[in-house]
């Protein structure tokens, strides 16, 4: 589409500002928006505190309505964050906003899923990983469709996400949908879903999948538990990284004040 205009963008920001302030008042607390990256690294932590295993690398998956969070850390330490725009809503919106699912619709979605992929693809396949783990409800919910439709003894493969993806495209429409473990809540943003799932298995050439329930709720709670005890997990990223590159702390010490 056209470029958005500066005028739309203030219209925007305006609009914002006002819910914000609407929510505020009826919560009756402060409301702090948090970026991309920020959302990636506190589901990195909330995977790593509900799924720890010392030492290992780990590429985190986060699919949510509006975005796809990916992570590669290392026990409680994220090493690469990335948001990418590409969430199971938009998704949905974009390429099956009528309910119709067709064989097309799904390789143009995985298509354009993939092409926001490239960015990260090369940097993240060259860091690598030792386990794949993935979080949030549509994840989640692929895994127990997956399992109750006998097509994954555990978590999400690659071979169980083709025959999903069959299935779907056989089923023309959303409303049409059979499938165990479905939610009908979920089911009009399945597909959507299921597309961006496919497109990282590809782009990151994945073929197994592990599961998570924690993820940025749990990771926000364990950071605040972790703030009440003076441990905040990012005052410990700085301090390891300030010895891994002999950084002079009492001098910079000096230097903030």
């Amino acid at each position: 589409g056209a470029p958005e205009r500066a005028d739309g963008r203030q219209g925007h920001h305006r609009g914002l500002a006002r819910v914000l302030r609407r929510a505020q008042q009826a919560l009756g607390h402060r409301i702090q928006i948090i970026a991309g990256r920020e959302e990636a690294r506190l589901i990195y932590l909330g995977v790593a505190h509900t799924v720890y295993k010392e030492n290992e690398q780990r590429l985190v998956v986060d699919i949510g309505g509006g975005s796809t969070e990916i992570v590669i850390g290392r026990d409680f330490r994220p090493m690469l964050m990335e948001s990418l725009y590409v969430g199971c809503v938009n998704m949905t919106r974009r390429f099956f906003n009528d309910g119709k699912i067709s064989s097309r619709k799904m390789r143009n979605a995985i298509l354009y899923a993939q092409q926001e992929l490239e960015a990260i693809e090369r940097q993240y396949k060259h860091r690598g990983w030792e386990s794949v783990i993935g979080s949030s409800g549509t994840i989640i919910t692929i895994e127990k469709v997956l399992v109750l439709q006998g097509w994954s003894q555990g978590g999400i493969t690659a071979e169980g996400l083709d025959q999903l993806r069959s299935v779907l495209v056989d089923a023309r429409h959303y409303k049409e949908l059979e499938l165990e473990g479905l939610s009908d809540k979920r089911q009009p943003v399945f597909a959507g879903g299921v597309a961006i799932l496919s497109a990282v298995f590809r782009s990151l050439a994945l073929e197994q999948m592990a599961t998570s329930d924690g993820a940025l709720r749990e990771g926000l709670l364990f950071e605040l538990i972790g703030r009440i005890q003076q441990k905040d997990v990012r005052e410990e990223t700085v301090a390891e990284l300030q010895v891994r590159y002999n950084i002079d702390s009492e001098h910079a010490g000096r230097v903030q004040a």
